[in-house]
């Protein structure tokens, strides 16, 4: 069984250079096999609260997750989410929730990552009342989050435990810590069963699949 309360870490800093560094030094000292979310794949939410009082999040996984906020954080460009949620927060920097657990793999953070999506475009505290409009003009930031990109997933060994038990003890943590609403409030909204990140079956999975490679064929 993969589940375990005690193998997952959460852990909430400021989104910046400095703090992740901070995080990663300190991380360091554990126990190699303590060393999550940096030591293995990891799930990282970053969530802007704007002066208007509406939050709006970016997800993403890595399998190195300082490297890869760090990178978001150095951007040149000044396009990256991260930044953008920096210049959207109200007091000048995001949060950033690192979310590890000690079983986490490349599939499992994949599908992590997409539910996680999948709920937050779906929970009321993040972006405008009128979220279906933003959908369908793909003005992402005005529902809530920044993505723009699912990451579907096929079967994986033990996906269950992952999406039945894994996750929903994830998304509780984070309701605790009153980053997201609790999950019976997202699930019972119109905006989550219409979200654009939405799981979908394995029929219809296995069908989206069979298309992209009837294309590339």
């Amino acid at each position: 069984m993969v589940g375990g309360m005690n193998k997952l870490n959460i852990k909430t800093i400021k989104n910046s250079i400095s703090e992740l560094t901070a995080f990663a030094d300190k991380i360091s000292t554990l126990d190699e096999t303590e060393q999550y979310p940096t030591k293995y794949p990891s799930v990282y939410i970053a969530d802007a609260e704007k002066r208007n009082g509406e939050h709006v999040a970016y997800v993403g996984e890595s399998y190195n997750v300082v490297q890869r906020t760090n990178q978001h954080l150095a951007e040149k460009r000044n396009e990256d989410a991260l930044q953008k949620l920096n210049r959207l927060d109200k007091n000048g920097l995001a949060n950033l929730h690192l979310i590890g657990h000690s079983h986490f793999n490349k599939s499992a953070t994949l599908l992590i990552e997409q539910m996680l999506m999948n709920y937050i475009i779906g929970d009321p505290k993040f972006g405008h009342v009128r979220r279906d409009e933003a959908q369908r003009e793909n003005d992402f930031e005005s529902a809530g989050i920044l993505n723009k990109r699912d990451d579907a997933q096929s079967d994986f060994y033990m996906r269950d435990e992952y999406e039945n038990k894994i996750f929903p003890a994830i998304w509780d943590q984070l309701a605790k810590k009153n980053i997201v609403s609790k999950m019976s409030v997202v699930e019972n909204s119109a905006l989550f069963a219409n979200s654009p990140f939405k799981q979908l079956s394995k029929e219809q999975l296995d069908a989206k699949h069979q298309i992209e490679d009837s294309i590339q064929t």
